[in-house]
């Protein structure tokens, strides 16, 4: 989820760019991502321009974790879409769909971090079923917030 989210924005980037020039937000993030007047000089001079800009952002993404819900809404404002993660949840008619996935986040933060033990250093077992529900739920979230970011972006 992740690496999608991140991905995905850097894919769209330059697309709404050439489209609708940058923004307020856009241009924080852009100055975030190392896009200051020495480097927009230089941008001038390049053959590809666009190119450069993509990989400053990248660059600046690669840092920027997008496993909570509201990191993804605020890098996606920056194009206009509002509660994205909501309105994804909402378009699927699933009310507990992003709890679903934030609990699959948390069991791998748990995993990575402690090793998925308990508070007395037992390991926690595995619910074949719950895991399968949550993993499916995971896709259906990223492909419907994929659809709504090429809906509301229109590239």
């Amino acid at each position: 989820m992740d690496a999608y989210f991140t991905r995905r924005f850097v894919e769209v980037l330059i697309p709404y760019l050439k489209k609708n020039g940058p923004n307020d937000r856009l241009a924080s993030l852009l100055g975030d991502a190392g896009l200051d007047t020495a480097e927009a000089l230089r941008l001038a001079a390049m053959a590809r321009p666009f190119r450069r800009i993509r990989s400053l952002v990248a660059t600046h993404l690669a840092t920027y974790t997008t496993q909570r819900f509201n990191r993804i809404d605020e890098l996606f404002l920056c194009f206009g879409v509002k509660n994205l993660c909501g309105h994804s949840q909402g378009w699927l008619g699933r009310k507990r769909l992003l709890r679903s996935v934030e609990l699959l986040v948390e069991r791998r933060h748990a995993i990575v971090h402690s090793g998925d033990r308990d508070k007395h250093g037992n390991l926690r077992p595995v619910d074949d079923s719950k895991l399968m529900k949550r993993m499916e739920d995971l896709v259906k979230f990223v492909h419907s917030a994929d659809a709504l970011i090429a809906k509301a972006i229109k590239i």
